[in-house]
């Protein structure tokens, strides 16, 4: 594997056959070549769906639900390309047509069994992830007992939490008020629970436009 300044997998061999990963301006997966071909394009839509074009043109649609998770896939034709639902941590049932695993807006391209976000791998199946948090002792709150597991995804609270990128502590609160775009900052969001405001507060990964 190759990996480039900001720790990114930028290339990887399976079986003498090399792959290429090319970022979008966000840190997004833009594209998968093979050389100077291409193999897959993802372009955002307006929504949080994901145009995919392969060589050869626009492919398909994937449609997300509030996770992120592509729930169905369709064709231009508007056809069905991909249908399947998706357990807590990321695990698949009830696929039919064509395979296209997207858990939380990342997908199995480079490892099987595997979602390539970031900064690591996530293994669904033991809904962990394969190395330890990045960000070492930085995701660590005493308070908190969750992410002292440095191998633990979004403190084990799926199905309202997503962790874009790999490496966010404490997990993350989506703020709907701010447009999907670059990561530009991480910061303690504002306390919504009861009780004193002395408790710990979470934290929200913040988003800005292009």
């Amino acid at each position: 594997m190759t990996y480039d300044a900001l720790g990114r997998r930028v290339e990887q061999s399976q079986a003498g056959v090399y792959t290429q990963i090319v970022y979008g301006p966000g840190g997004n997966k833009l594209a998968l070549m093979s050389g100077q071909t291409v193999s897959k394009v993802f372009v955002p839509l307006p929504g949080s769906g994901t145009a995919v074009y392969n060589s050869s043109g626009l492919s398909y649609y994937r449609h997300p639900d509030w996770l992120g998770n592509s729930r169905i896939a369709s064709t231009p034709s508007r056809t069905v390309y991909y249908d399947t639902a998706y357990k807590p941590f990321g695990e698949p049932y009830a696929e039919t047509a064509t395979t296209d695993l997207d858990f939380t807006g990342q997908s199995q391209d480079m490892t099987t069994d595997e979602y390539d976000f970031l900064y690591r791998e996530y293994h669904a199946a033991q809904g962990r992830w394969v190395s330890p948090d990045p960000a070492g002792l930085v995701a660590v709150d005493v308070a908190v007992p969750q992410p002292w597991n440095a191998y633990g995804y979004v403190d084990n609270s799926p199905l309202d939490r997503s962790d874009p990128v790999g490496g966010i502590p404490l997990g993350v609160a989506w703020n709907p008020d701010v447009p999907a775009g670059a990561c530009v900052s991480l910061r303690r969001g504002p306390y919504r629970g009861p009780g004193p405001r002395q408790r710990p507060r979470r934290r929200e990964l913040v988003f800005a436009p292009f």
